[in-house]
């Protein structure tokens, strides 16, 4: 099922440093990007501090979603994505 294999990977990748590896540089691509978003939504060519900031707290939502829908089989998703932000708008 679905959660099994999920729950596979993530062993794979907290006991395979290549793959960890790969997975970091993934994510700092990630990062990267949604950053040059949120700087040209801002009218701005490259990133500042905040853009970086804002996306890696959407990575750390994203993160904190999947976590959360992993742990929790046949949660409903929605739920899951509006109790991440609703903690996030709490700070």
């Amino acid at each position: 099922d679905l959660d099994r294999a999920q729950r596979a990977v993530d062993e794979l990748l907290r006991n395979d440093p290549a793959l960890l590896g790969r997975r970091l540089a993934l994510l700092e691509n990630l990062t990267e990007t949604i950053a040059n978003v949120f700087a040209r939504r801002a009218g701005r060519d490259e990133p500042r501090s905040e853009d970086r900031l804002a996306a890696s707290t959407c990575m750390a939502a994203s993160e904190e979603v999947g976590r959360l829908w992993r742990e929790s089989p046949g949660v409903d998703t929605i739920e899951v994505i509006q109790k991440v932000f609703s903690t996030l708008r709490s700070f």
